[in-house]
């Protein structure tokens, strides 16, 4: 399994990356901690899966599902975040189909 995290805190990149470890030990882990650097990795490998914090500096609203959704084309997005309200991610979820994850709850 190829995994890009998308956050701009090391601690909460560091905890997923651990989470995803634990569960699939195989799994190729990349890290990005701007949009920027997300979408140049997106753009040069197959990934299975974006772990995206939703909530990103310079990064306003949905611009970043809709930019990495733009780089990324069929590959499954999981919107982190501690901000969210669920109903935005639902509206997410009905724009993009099964492509965007209903948030978890934090």
């Amino acid at each position: 399994m190829r995994v890009l995290i998308v956050d701009d805190h090391p601690i909460v990149r560091l905890g997923v990356r651990q989470l995803i470890e634990h569960g699939w030990p195989d799994a190729v882990i990349d890290e990005a901690d701007t949009l920027e650097a997300a979408c140049e990795r997106a753009a040069v490998g197959a990934l299975d899966i974006i772990v995206l914090d939703l909530v990103m500096p310079g990064v306003h609203g949905n611009e970043g599902v809709a930019r990495m959704l733009a780089v990324a084309e069929s590959t499954p997005i999981l919107v982190l975040s501690f901000n969210a309200e669920s109903q935005r991610t639902q509206r997410r979820r009905d724009r993009n189909g099964d492509r965007v994850s209903q948030r978890i709850e934090c």
